[in-house]
């Protein structure tokens, strides 16, 4: 809950990710260059001017830089438009842009991409179907979007059942969380999800 309560804050939010046994933090500073450590060996970061800054492993494209070499050194992206959030998985990443929709790119072996295909991504492409999004949160290999009128969708691997539609099936696009409404906050683990 403490974790919720800082993410309501405004200016700094701080995620807890567990991925197996690593613990990172994701922290994004709205008003300063911060960089983001989202896995031991990847990191993403957004300055004042919302453009998005990657670095560390990109075996599967998830630093979004249209290449699959890792950067040892902060690269800003191109052509993100106006960035508002980032979050990152396992080995994927996900942004959510001024006008409410939100992008993805990285590994999608398990769907985590959200463009309807398994097929990884080194540049950041579209989500589909989501608009009107507020916040978005990465798990392992599953994503979670909050809507403006406190519904929640997500879409990726759902072994688990961490995509809250009642089922164990993997979603390749976004799905509507059965009873979220009225939520206000998101935040995933590595195989579940909390609202």
């Amino acid at each position: 809950m403490q974790i919720l309560r800082r993410m309501a804050l405004g200016h700094a939010r701080t995620r807890l990710v567990r991925l197996g046994f690593w613990l990172a933090v994701i922290a994004l500073l709205v008003s300063a260059v911060a960089g983001s450590i989202t896995r031991p060996s990847s990191a993403a970061g957004k300055s004042s001017t919302a453009r998005v800054f990657v670095w560390g492993q990109n075996e599967f494209g998830q630093l979004g830089d249209g290449t699959n070499t890792s950067r040892p050194t902060p690269v800003a992206l191109a052509n993100t438009g106006d960035i508002l959030d980032v979050a990152a998985g396992s080995v994927h990443s996900i942004a959510l842009k001024s006008d409410g929709t939100v992008l993805a790119w990285g590994f999608n072996f398990y769907n985590q991409l959200g463009d309807g295909t398994l097929t990884n991504r080194n540049t950041p492409v579209p989500v589909s179907g989501l608009t009107d999004i507020i916040q978005v949160a990465a798990g392992g290999a599953h994503n979670l979007a909050l809507k403006r009128d406190g519904t929640v969708w997500a879409w990726g691997y759902n072994e688990w059942g961490q995509i809250g539609d009642s089922s164990r099936t993997s979603r390749s696009t976004p799905v509507i969380v059965n009873g979220a409404n009225g939520v206000v906050a998101i935040a995933p683990g590595p195989r579940s999800a909390w609202r």
